[in-house]
């Protein structure tokens, strides 16, 4: 029974940690959506999806997959914290892996413009950014 009790007492307290990937999604949504708005030109000349039903890449999608990318590191970061005592270092590494990972995504657009794929890849680095700044950070050990 008393081990049960230091295990349980030796996790993490996650719960400022859920305040904070929200937080995360909405303003690497919002920085988003700047660049978006900036590049909507170029935006417009892409379609996406699957062939015959292909689709302009809309602001929709940005705030859609903004959010959906925080909330993913969340889970991950949830995760790894649950298992290892200090998640933060190995939190950056996974993080670092799936940002290298999603640089080939823009690739996948059939012929976009340059300003189209260097956006693409600053959105990303976006999300990746503010999930390391403020997820994290929040995170207190318990004692």
């Amino acid at each position: 029974m008393s081990q049960i009790v230091q295990n349980t007492s030796s996790r993490s307290n996650l719960r400022p940690v859920l305040w904070a990937v929200p937080l995360a999604g909405v303003v690497s949504a919002t920085v988003n959506m700047l660049i978006w708005f900036l590049l909507r030109g170029d935006f417009d000349l892409i379609r996406v999806g699957q062939p015959g039903q292909e689709m302009p890449f809309w602001s929709g999608a940005v705030i859609l997959f903004s959010l959906v990318g925080a909330l993913g590191a969340g889970i991950v970061y949830a995760l790894i914290s649950r298992f290892i005592r200090n998640p933060n270092q190995v939190f950056l590494w996974v993080a670092i892996a799936v940002l290298v990972l999603s640089f080939s995504m823009p690739f996948s657009i059939k012929n976009p413009p340059f300003s189209v794929v260097i956006g693409l890849e600053l959105m990303h680095v976006v999300v990746f950014c503010f999930m390391l700044w403020f997820v994290p950070r929040r995170h207190e050990p318990s004692t």
